[in-house]
């Protein structure tokens, strides 16, 4: 029989106290909630929109299955290493023109992709093929930030990596 130690420490880039188990992973709290798995409310695969100012918890399972490796390396998203097989959920996002916008991995649990896709079409989400104008993405870092002079469409999506389940807090603040 295994038995997981955990302790808790601060992590000095999260802000917040974060779990670490005997392996020392990072584990967070937010690994350990109840939260929704209802699929997409539309159109298409958008859950929903963000403002500037809000913050969202959400799990990958039950969300849509349209972005994989292909469309990240199409779209030049800058989301590497693994494979982005497994589902995803995706917000919409108006920036407000003349201002700075971040969107922040407050916290997660689970191996995940952020991309950021300016996209036009209100009545679809884009896939492979689709052209994509401009694409930022991490999941080395915990944030994507980006400018824009004049009022722009954006889809946040919080992907999971290897096809595993990811629980995440997803913030998007503008200056």
């Amino acid at each position: 029989m295994r038995v997981s130690l955990l302790a808790i420490v601060t992590c000095v880039a999260c802000g917040d106290a974060v779990l670490v188990d005997d392996t020392g992973l990072i584990r967070s709290e937010i690994c350990d909630e109840d939260i929704d798995t209802s699929p997409p409310d539309g159109p298409d695969c958008l859950m929903g929109t963000l403002s500037c100012g809000d913050t969202v918890t959400g799990i990958t399972s039950g969300g849509s299955e349209i972005w994989n490796s292909d469309f990240h390396d199409e779209a030049f998203c800058f989301v590497t290493d693994g494979s982005f097989e497994g589902a995803e959920r995706i917000w919409e996002f108006i920036q407000p023109a003349e201002s700075n916008a971040t969107v922040k991995v407050e916290e997660s649990c689970g191996n995940w992709g952020l991309s950021v896709v300016g996209w036009h079409d209100e009545d679809w989400c884009p896939n492979v093929g689709a052209e994509i104008g401009r694409c930022e993405g991490t999941n080395l870092n915990t944030q994507v930030e980006f400018f824009t002079q004049s009022e722009k469409r954006w889809l946040i999506g919080m992907d999971s990596r290897d096809g595993g389940e990811v629980k995440f807090r997803l913030s998007v603040s503008c200056d």
